[in-house]
């Protein structure tokens, strides 16, 4: 037998092979035959014994080729033999685990909870959302899951009728499966009941440019449901208006008794919709609806409404649809000064309202009057969320009168105020704060919101700020560069707000720079000098140790998630300042002061209960 040599990287002709890149890094020792490894030392021709000796390891090697592919396959073989066995395990166990799930639910206790935890357990579950199609769905609707725990739980989830009154249907849901939508909807109108009807949330699917998806459901829900009637609130989510405006508008009067109704335009669609809805056919719908009250239109702009004058021309005759309305939400920019005070006379029963009203190129100035020779009063308005655009040639003082002068809100109790697209800039005057005089004698909270990235002097709230004395609560959406304006202006009027309890202020989190030492220093005196000035005002008034709680809040929210850098980065530094304003504030006495650093919700979703949201959540959810 022929003499063997471990032949490995300590061998001195190991470094003489030219290896392949798959092996050059291997560690592995190989056993050579030791003439073989002796030819590696030298390039003589092989001598017959020595090709020999080759030629019987080539064959060896070969031989050993094959024996390891049979082991192999064998292998092979039992690892699938092994997968199937483990397979049949894992089913084993499963069915294993579902009957140990079945023994311990019908044991378990959670089955018969007493129907008042059941019923507070209920009222913890997220609500019906009307953005979510997924609501309707018997395998995602929260309340047809939970009715499905056990017959007590089913009988105390039918008793709720609140669960089942908000309806979303998907109108590609409605084409394919018609029957199961008609069902749901019979289900959800017999639980709905004692709530009082249903709210209906019909959205559109868009394919390519038709919409007959929705126009089919809406027209089977209106004419062919016997249940119409209980749909008290009809929300339409829709890119192609005129169709659906064009079905309603030949309605027989009084043929259906929903109390609101809302076109939305979904914003990925916003740009599509080409369609022009005239004032007059939406005027003439209201006509063929006198039980709505609540109506609002979502992205008007994307609508292109024609001029609302044509609308304005006829909205004071005998038989005005509009004073019906006591909600009305008009979110884009659709009027002017002097169709915003006709909108006033002919909504005459509004309660809640929510418009944009356009100031530029509408003859703006210090003594302009809308109405020359008359007032408008509105003596039912409550709420008013109010945006004002396109300052680009107004002061903000001299915009605010140009809205206000001529007007009266005897009853209005809040105002949101939101000013958009801002230039020009201006000093309080005696002209503006005297046209805001007597505007809002009980009005009990404003709300001041502006975009995060305007630049705009605060001096022009002033005169508004100066001509509510009635005010118990004040929210301001700031940046940095304006707090100095209003530690300024109230530090000059210590008469401002003499009824104020509740104080807040609202900052995007990351406009500070909180990593520049000067400016964070700079942020705590300015906010302790309006400490003072609210301690100080309330003193005055002899009302810091009074029944009324004072409060100031102190807000940060940011638009971006947690996870961005620059949010991580703000919440630690608003968190340093919250501890440090609190330490400051221990050392002298004065109204307390809370500071929410809101980094786990965005600055949009900041805003809804902050500046009025959607005036028909409310609605929606109550």
């Amino acid at each position: 037998m022929a003499s063997t040599t471990a032949f490995g990287k300590n061998h001195p002709n190991y470094g003489r092979i030219p290896w392949p890149s798959r092996f050059k890094n291997s560690s592995t020792t190989i056993t050579l035959p030791t003439t073989l490894v002796d030819l590696l030392s030298h390039n003589d021709p092989l001598t017959n014994a020595q090709h020999s000796c080759v030629s019987d390891f080539e064959n060896t090697i070969s031989q050993n080729f094959l024996l390891n592919a049979e082991q192999k396959d064998k292998v092979m073989q039992q690892i699938q033999r092994l997968q199937e066995e483990l397979s049949a395990l894992a089913i084993s166990r499963e069915r294993l685990e579902r009957q140990s799930f079945i023994c311990k639910l019908v044991k378990s206790p959670f089955r018969r909870l007493p129907e008042d935890i059941i019923y507070h357990i209920i009222k913890q579950c997220p609500q019906n959302n009307p953005e979510f199609t997924e609501v309707f769905s018997p395998r995602t609707h929260i309340p047809t899951i939970l009715a499905q725990v056990s017959s007590i739980w089913r009988a105390s989830v039918f008793r709720q009728s609140s669960l089942w009154r908000k309806i979303s249907i998907d109108s590609s849901r409605w084409k394919r499966k018609p029957l199961e939508v008609e069902r749901r909807l019979d289900l959800f109108t017999t639980l709905s009941v004692p709530a009082g009807g249903i709210s209906l949330n019909l959205l559109s699917s868009w394919y390519g440019d038709k919409e007959a998806g929705l126009h089919s459901a809406l027209d089977w829900i209106l004419h062919t449901w016997p249940h119409s009637n209980s749909i008290n609130q009809l929300n339409l989510q829709l890119v192609a208006p005129a169709a659906v405006v064009k079905l309603l508008q030949n309605a027989r009067p009084g043929q259906w008794s929903f109390q609101t109704l809302q076109f939305m335009i979904p914003h990925e669609y916003a740009d599509i919709s080409k369609e022009t809805v005239t004032w007059g056919a939406i005027t003439s719908m209201l006509h063929r609806l006198p039980h709505v009250q609540h109506f609002g239109i979502s992205d008007c702009d994307a609508w292109r409404f024609d001029d609302i004058t044509s609308w304005i021309n006829g909205a004071h005759a005998s038989s005005n649809p509009w004073s019906q309305l006591t909600t009305l939400y008009l979110d884009d920019a659709l009027m002017y000064v002097l169709e915003w005070c006709s909108l006033l006379k002919a909504c005459s029963h509004l309660v809640r309202a929510r418009v944009r009203v356009h100031v530029a190129d509408s003859g703006v100035n210090g003594t302009y009057h809308p109405l020359p020779g008359a007032r408008v009063t509105h003596d039912s308005l409550r709420i008013l969320f109010l945006h004002v655009s396109d300052l680009s040639s107004s002061t903000l003082e001299s915009a605010c009168s140009a809205v206000f002068i001529g007007t009266r809100f005897p009853t209005l109790n809040i105002l949101r105020l939101s000013v958009e697209n801002h230039v020009g800039q201006g000093d309080p005057c005696n002209q503006s704060l005297n046209c805001l005089q007597g505007v809002f004698p009980a009005l009990k909270e404003l709300h001041i919101q502006q975009p995060q990235y305007m630049s705009l002097t605060f001096s022009g709230f002033f005169p508004l700020f100066l001509a509510v004395p009635t005010v118990t609560t004040l929210s301001i959406d700031l940046i940095f560069d304006l707090l100095s304006d209003l530690v300024r202006f109230l530090e000059e009027n210590h008469g401002a707000f003499p009824r104020l309890s509740h104080l807040s202020l609202l900052f995007e989190g990351h406009d500070i720079r909180w990593e520049i030492e000067e400016k964070k220093r700079r942020m705590c005196e300015l906010m302790l000098h309006i400490r003072r000035w609210y301690s100080t005002a309330i003193a005055n008034q002899g009302r810091l140790d009074s029944v009324v709680a004072s409060s100031m809040k102190i807000s940060f929210a940011w638009e971006e998630g947690l996870d961005d850098p620059r949010i991580q980065r703000s919440l630690f530094h608003t968190t340093e300042f919250s501890e440090h304003m609190q330490e400051l504030c221990g050392q002298e006495p004065g109204v307390p002061i809370v500071v929410d650093c809101a980094g786990d919700q965005s600055t949009a979703h900041y805003y809804e209960p902050a500046f009025g949201g959607d005036l028909f959540r409310e609605l929606y959810l109550s």
